[in-house]
């Protein structure tokens, strides 16, 4: 990030919506799509303090510091680089809750994704 150099994030874990409109993966509760589900979303998220990231936050701390990153380590959503070319999700779009403003740059890869692709052309050698 420090370098310029394009990068990917490739999330290897259940999607996490920090904008609000659906509960974090990671906290039990209802998908409630009204105002009072949302703001309870979005306390959920304070709540947490950025501890989705558990024990590796302290070596992101470290290198961002190093690196010269300056961000808000009490803002989830500032961790998460708006600069990424690309983000790949291994969670099938199925999985997913409605509603979540995932960037453009989002991009689902779950294995529904691949089984539709995989249907639309023919395994090499099979007729």
């Amino acid at each position: 990030m420090s370098l310029g150099i394009p990068y990917a994030h490739v999330w290897a874990i259940l999607n996490i919506d920090f904008s609000g409109s659906t509960p974090p993966s990671v906290v039990p509760g209802l998908y409630e799509d009204t105002s009072a589900g949302r703001t309870r979303n979005s306390d959920d998220l304070k709540k947490n303090d950025n501890a989705f990231f558990g024990l590796v936050q302290p070596l992101a701390e470290e290198y961002a510091e190093r690196a010269g990153l300056k961000l808000n380590w009490s803002d989830p959503t500032a961790t998460v680089s708006r600069q990424a070319v690309a983000i790949v999700s291994q969670t099938p779009k199925e999985f997913d809750l409605p509603g979540i403003p995932w960037p453009p740059e989002f991009h689902y890869a779950g294995l529904s994704s691949m089984m539709r692709a995989a249907s639309l052309s023919p395994f090499p050698g099979k007729s």
